[in-house]
């Protein structure tokens, strides 16, 4: 049986929230809150900064809307074009972080791990059925996303049907290995980290 490394909780303060008093809840919480992103599109958790590495190893950072959340496997979710530089990135480097913040909580995650692009499923196909034809417009268009243009353009939709959209359709899955956790307080602030090994699982406090 794997053995997980814990440490003592801190003191309770009235000063924090007593879930942020133990790792344990500290976890919980966080995965909750992840989850609640997936749904609601007004939490800033919702559009998270994704980051990959270039071929040079230079950092790439965008947006994306998080599409999903599974805590029992520790994967997060978005889609993309994998005519796009991050698909092709994330080919040759399955190396990725996110990066959240909810300015209402005060709160930072910072997750690294690895991720798998999942193609021409019958799960992609069933989400790409049930999309809407704005959302498969997307996809849909003749220009591949990062192509520099000569003139400032918007969706140049295939109309003609040969490009229907679905075969550049990627799910990208994020399998976390770390998760560096931040809550900005007044009284102090406190942070946590959260590791994955194939030994098991290690949570610490650290140092703000």
């Amino acid at each position: 049986m794997v053995q997980r490394k814990v440490a003592a909780p801190m003191k309770t303060s009235g000063s924090y929230p007593p879930q942020y008093d133990q790792l344990s809840t500290i976890e919980q919480s966080i995965w909750d809150r992840l989850s609640n992103s997936v749904v609601d599109r007004h939490c800033p958790g919702h559009t998270p900064t994704f980051g990959s590495l270039a071929k040079d190893g230079s950092p790439r950072l965008r947006t994306v809307v998080l599409r999903g959340c599974d805590a029992d496997q520790r994967r997060l979710t978005f889609h993309t074009d994998q005519r796009s530089r991050k698909w092709q990135q994330l080919q040759s480097d399955p190396r990725a972080s996110m990066h959240f913040y909810f300015p209402k909580a005060k709160l930072q995650y910072r997750l690294q791990g690895s991720v798998m692009l999942e193609r021409a499923t019958e799960r992609t196909q069933q989400i790409w059925q049930r999309m809407d034809h704005s959302a498969q417009d997307c996809y849909r268009v003749k220009t591949a996303p990062g192509t520099f243009v000569p003139e400032p353009t918007s969706r140049a939709v295939d109309t003609a049907g040969d490009h229907d959209g679905y075969r550049d359709f990627t799910r990208v899955h994020l399998r976390v290995t770390t998760i560096d956790w931040l809550f900005l307080s007044a009284a102090g602030h406190r942070r946590a980290h959260f590791a994955w090994t194939e030994s098991g699982q290690e949570q610490s406090w650290v140092a703000p």
